[in-house]
């Protein structure tokens, strides 16, 4: 009899698993995005966007409206964006965030259904 083998290994029950997710979010200097691999329990739009609210982000509250994807398409419709702070780098931290995540080609970013402007 073998021990201490992997098959020896069971799964530890009271461990939940959790799903790699790698977020974006703007330099110190806010002159470009750095980039931090993190975790989510269930790898969902708002489990992301939670931690988007996180890295600061986006804001306190924000929910997702809908996320849909389509042909490695994405079109994530959130409740707001930020009022402080480089609106281009907040959008390009929120899509490429979705685009990496999601392993999608492209992804819209839209605030209550419209699209989010620089």
């Amino acid at each position: 009899m073998e021990t201490g083998g992997i098959s020896d290994k069971v799964p530890d029950p009271n461990v939940v698993p959790e799903d790699q997710v790698l977020i974006y979010f703007p330099d110190e200097a806010g002159t470009k995005l750095d980039s931090k691999m993190d975790s989510v329990p269930e790898l969902n739009a708002q489990a992301v966007v939670d931690k988007l609210i996180e890295y600061k982000v986006l804001g306190e509250g924000t929910k997702v409206v809908n996320f849909d994807t389509k042909d490695s398409m994405g079109t994530l419709n959130i409740s707001q964006l930020p009022t402080e702070g480089d609106k281009k780098m907040i959008i390009a931290a929120v899509e490429q965030t979705f685009i990496d995540d999601f392993e999608l080609d492209d992804v819209t970013l839209q605030v209550n259904g419209e699209k989010a402007s620089e």
